[in-house]
Parts: structure tokens; sequence; C-alpha cells
């Protein structure tokens, strides 16, 4: 189906790192593509210590019937304990990029 395009969002450590999760989603066909935002800047507290620093942020384009694999994909290949992984879900979208998604994965 054409309507059931999705998103999900994921946070690394490192570029190569996100590089790396993502050229594996897209060539096991689980994401029609993905973006990689390097340079981002995380502020959270985690185990009760602040924490500022740089991450890079990765979107997987999917499909709903992927994101259940595209997660576990992820979490698989994450070198973090608890990394940051959630589908991002989409609203109205080109139809001509909703078929390239749809026939770039599986």
């Amino acid at each position: 189906m054409l309507d059931r395009m999705t998103t999900v969002y994921s946070t690394f450590d490192t570029e190569e790192e996100a590089r790396r999760i993502g050229e594996d989603l897209v060539a096991n066909n689980l994401a029609a593509c993905v973006n990689i935002f390097p340079q981002m800047i995380s502020i959270y507290r985690w185990q009760n210590e602040f924490h500022n620093g740089n991450e890079v942020a990765m979107i997987a384009k999917t499909t709903k019937e992927n994101v259940a694999d595209v997660m576990k994909e992820i979490r698989r290949l994450h070198t973090a304990d608890t990394p940051a992984i959630f589908e991002l879900p989409v609203g109205m979208t080109d139809n001509d990029f909703l078929e390239f998604v749809n026939t770039n994965t599986k």
C-alpha cells in the first residue's frame, strides 16, 4: 500500500556508526533511504548525570510494515546500551516518493 510510509529516527555517537547502520538498512531493503545529520548537539540527563555534547541523527524512510525490523536491526548494530530509536509518523506525501519507498523496501 502506497499510504503506509513512515520514518524511524535514531541517534549515534559517531557519523561512522550512523553511516554503517544506514547502509545496512538500505542494503537489506529495510529502508528506501536514510538521511544522516552530523554535528547535532544533544543535551540530556542520563543516570543522574548531565550531558551536553555532539551526536549524529539518522532518519530512515521505510514502510509501516518494516518499522519493527528497522528498529530491531538498529538495536542489534548500535553500540549504545539504550539507543534512541523511535518512529516518526509521516503525513501527506508525494505519490511518486511513496512509490520509491515502496519499491525499495521489502
